[in-house]
């Protein structure tokens, strides 16, 4: 069965204020590409929520993150082992009626990190410890999005004491100017040394 995006949600989601999470990424292991996991597509969730379908706009590519929804990370991660198995949910939502081509990385939809630091907006950079060789051919892959979809992914919190507004951000695999999506910001904290 298929769910049509603009359909009214039934419950409400709790929009209390946020705190951090206890399982956070220990700052000295966050890598910018690989600290947001993408999960299993998940229709019911969007059908019962009223939150994220007063967000959605008509004909768009949103980013919209709900940091009061929390799932746990998908099995493989290896952020498991750094003792971190949950974050709060990112949705990528095709409200359009075209299919739109988005930026991978080793097939992965490439999801990064901005802070809003010293009066403009900045990407957090990754740990020297976390930073792996990349290879060029990575990006090289992309993603499809279709139309009137959507998919979901968790994002742990940054172990960190310096108080930021966050937001994320991807790439759609294009040659126009507008090709950043970027989501809704939010209060949450990071550790300094991720600050450019």
């Amino acid at each position: 069965m298929k769910y049509k995006l603009s359909t009214a949600f039934i419950c409400f989601v709790s929009l209390s204020t946020y705190s951090q999470l206890k399982e956070c990424i220990p700052f000295n292991s966050f890598n910018q590409y690989s600290s947001v996991k993408e999960i299993s597509r998940d229709f019911s969730f969007l059908e019962d929520n009223l939150y994220l379908n007063e967000k959605l706009k008509n004909e768009v590519l949103q980013l919209i993150v709900l940091r009061d929804e929390i799932k746990d990370l998908p099995k493989y991660s290896n952020l498991y082992r750094k003792g971190v198995s949950k974050g709060y949910c990112i949705y990528l939502i095709n409200n359009t009626n075209d299919p739109v081509v988005l930026q991978g990385m080793d097939g992965a939809v490439l999801i990064t990190r901005q802070v809003f630091h010293s009066g403009k907006w900045t990407s957090l950079k990754s740990s020297k410890k976390a930073r792996r060789p990349i290879c060029g051919n990575s990006f090289f892959s992309s993603r499809k999005i279709s139309p009137n979809s959507y998919l979901s992914f968790v994002a742990p919190c940054i172990e960190g004491e310096v108080p930021v507004k966050m937001r994320f951000v991807l790439n759609k695999k294009s040659s126009s100017s507008n090709n950043l999506i970027i989501s809704n910001s939010f209060d949450t904290f990071v550790h300094w040394s991720l600050l450019n």
